[in-house]
């Protein structure tokens, strides 16, 4: 394994534990279900699924409920705030300043994504799947003539592999994200091109945190569950 690559185990349910943005103290965790209710057949282009080993789908009230890269992000900042509290810094706004805010914006989002795709990976193996998990911190990627420095998740299945890269630049020389984003992600299909996807962080309503995909036609389009799960079936489907 190369040095950096973490191969991991094959969760349901997926804790993440990440620092305090400035002191490393009290870390915070994402807890990120994969709730299974029945199973559905699933095509993307001409690959078809496995009986039995893929789709699953979310409660009724999906819609009506707050998705989970927005409980991540409320749980990020209410933590933010006691840290704020306890330290005697009952404003918020001078404790966190603009890029402290980004940048735990960014890394709530990216975690986010990141646990999202490896919990419903996760949930494939424990139908047989036989997926192997790997992830690198230290990893870069190029967005037009910028620079973005995070990590990259490697899901493996037989001959296919799906990857997922994250980041954001960090240094002046870096560049910047273009379209007055935060960060990006990139969703790769080893050998087939066609159905990678570019990705873009933004602010939503009320300052909260949401992806979305760069089209051909260089329309935005908000990510949903569907469109991960879409990405796991071609991964899993037949040769």
């Amino acid at each position: 394994m190369k040095p950096g690559v973490k191969r991991s185990g094959t969760p349901g349910s997926w804790w993440h534990e990440n620092a305090s943005l400035r002191s490393g103290r009290q870390p915070y965790r994402l807890g990120l279900s994969v709730r299974s209710i029945s199973y559905w057949s699933v095509t993307w282009g001409s690959a078809s699924l496995h009986p039995g080993l893929y789709a699953f789908t979310r409660e009724a009230d999906f819609g009506n409920r707050m998705s989970e890269l927005e409980e991540a992000w409320d749980i990020a900042l209410a933590e933010a705030k006691q840290r704020a509290r306890a330290a005697g810094r009952h404003d918020l706004g001078t404790y966190l300043d603009l890029r402290a805010k980004n940048d735990l914006l960014r890394r709530t989002a990216v975690d986010w994504l990141t646990a999202a795709i490896t919990a419903m990976a996760g949930e494939a193996n424990r139908r047989g799947a036989g997926i192997q998990i790997e992830t690198q911190e230290a990893h870069s990627f190029r967005r037009g003539s910028s620079t973005m420095v995070g990590s990259q998740l490697t899901l493996r299945r037989g001959v296919r592999t799906l990857l997922l890269e994250t980041g954001w630049p960090r240094k002046p020389v870096d560049g910047f994200v273009s379209g007055d984003g935060l960060a990006c992600a990139n969703i790769k299909h080893f050998g087939r091109s066609r159905a990678n996807a570019e990705l873009i962080l933004t602010r939503a309503t009320k300052g909260l945190p949401q992806w979305l995909i760069i089209e051909k036609t260089h329309a935005k389009t908000p990510l949903g569950d569907l469109h991960l799960r879409q990405h796991l079936s071609i991964l899993l489907s037949e040769l």
